[in-house]
């Protein structure tokens, strides 16, 4: 009897452990706030969500297709959050949302507003040498840029001229806006075993005091450049028949120039533009992090770049006029993106 008395004793002040025991562990969890697990998380996708906002800027001239472009973005990346607004409306922007502009106006007038010091820019539908004419107008320390290029890629097009021909020797005529290209130049034809390219400095009025130059003479291929001053309608048929005439072939900068008789070119369509545009502005929004003490990290933008969707142009009738073995554009741009892939590793 005894025995089951304490039996009973002790079983009764165990349960009144248990209790006490869970009334402790109730009172520590209702030191936190109901739900602040789920606020912790929303606060964090909040401030990701909102440095990851991207605002296409317009003027009334270019809002339907700057709207058309946004389209097109959100239907590539549909959870970001993508708008659009009038160049004259920045202040009413957050800081941390990211502009893209389109064009070398749309971005002259972003940099003549008070506000660009605020915003991180993405420049598009802009050539290397008039991106770099604006942006060299700023202290480097004032403009938070990045670009996605109009123009192919040098490295691309050297890539491509190596596919057709051996060893070519590259020439290209520069001036001050387009003497960035120069290091590219060199590197892509070092990184595909070519000669020395030949570099050649537009210092002459008159586009046939260039043409006749000795150094340009001795070349296989000239590669053209977004140099308005050499390469424009005026001077089309000059370049190209003079070269053909010498047996060299012009590698040009647009499907265009290979229409008006250039060997060929990298190019890149609306299409791939856009598919571009949108790998760049994905590849800015996933580098946002936030840190513990919910403090938003923005690393720097990514260095300005070129396409990376492209296609191959390539004039059949040139090729066979200068006896390139013929090849089907669509192999050619297999070559291409394979010699690329390769290089990038």
């Amino acid at each position: 009897m005894i025995k089951k008395f304490c039996l009973i004793l002790a079983s009764f002040f165990l349960l009144l452990s248990l209790a006490s025991g869970n009334r402790a562990l109730a009172k520590a969890d209702s030191s936190l706030p109901t739900g602040s697990t789920s606020a912790l998380i929303a606060g964090t996708s909040a401030l990701i969500g909102s440095a990851s906002s991207f605002s296409f800027v317009y003027s009334a001239p270019n809002k339907q297709f700057v709207t058309d472009l946004v389209k097109q973005i959100a239907e590539i990346l549909p959870t970001q959050t993508l708008s659009s607004i009038n160049v004259t409306e920045l202040s009413s922007l957050k800081p941390e949302i990211t502009l893209v502009t389109t064009g070398r106006s749309a971005l002259a007038e972003v940099l003549a507003s008070p506000y660009y010091r605020q915003h991180r820019i993405v420049c598009t539908l802009i050539s290397s040498a008039d991106y770099y004419a604006e942006i060299n107008k700023y202290s480097s320390t004032e403009l938070q840029t990045t670009a996605l290029f109009s123009d192919p890629s040098p490295t691309h097009q050297i890539f491509l001229a190596s596919l057709l021909m051996d060893k070519p020797q590259i020439a290209f005529i520069y001036d001050t806006q387009t003497q960035f290209l120069i290091d590219i130049i060199r590197h892509a034809a070092k990184a595909n075993a070519l000669p020395e390219p030949t570099f050649i400095e537009n210092n002459a009025a008159n586009i046939n005091v260039i043409l006749q130059n000795r150094q340009l003479a001795d070349a296989d291929i000239l590669l053209a450049s977004p140099l308005k001053t050499i390469y424009n309608s005026e001077n089309t048929k000059n370049i190209i028949f003079t070269l053909l005439s010498r047996n060299q072939a012009l590698i040009g900068y647009s499907s265009g120039w290979v229409s008006s008789g250039a060997l060929a070119t990298v190019y890149s369509d609306k299409d791939d533009i856009t598919h571009s545009l949108a790998d760049l502005l994905d590849s800015i929004a996933k580098s946002l992090t936030v840190t513990s003490s919910q403090a938003l990290t923005m690393p720097a933008l990514p260095a300005p770049q070129y396409p990376n969707h492209i296609n191959v142009k390539l004039n059949q009738n040139i090729a066979k006029l200068l006896a390139i073995e013929p090849i089907a554009e669509s192999a050619l741009a297999d070559s291409l993106r394979e010699r690329i892939a390769k290089n990038a590793h």
